[in-house]
């Protein structure tokens, strides 16, 4: 169930920023996801809407900066 609603906002960004860029969608909670746009201006463009509605699936969504590292720098292992 994870995978499917990952590739449906990385669809439904395609759609809306930019067809041909690498968004690295990647889960975070239940219902929040990391994701990385393209350009500074995108970003602020969608941070700045009280939320929205994508159009390909319905999906609904906000979409606020975040200083976390989109990509894991280490791996947690079991002790």
């Amino acid at each position: 169930k994870v995978k499917p609603l990952r590739k449906k906002l990385t669809k439904e960004l395609k759609h809306l920023v930019k067809a041909d860029w690498d968004f690295k969608v990647r889960r975070m909670d239940h219902q929040e996801y990391l994701t990385v746009f393209p350009d500074k201006n995108s970003l602020d463009t969608f941070t700045k809407l009280n939320g929205f509605e994508m159009s390909l699936f319905g999906l609904k969504g906000k979409i606020i900066k975040s200083f976390m590292d989109p990509e894991p720098s280490s791996v947690l292992h079991t002790v």
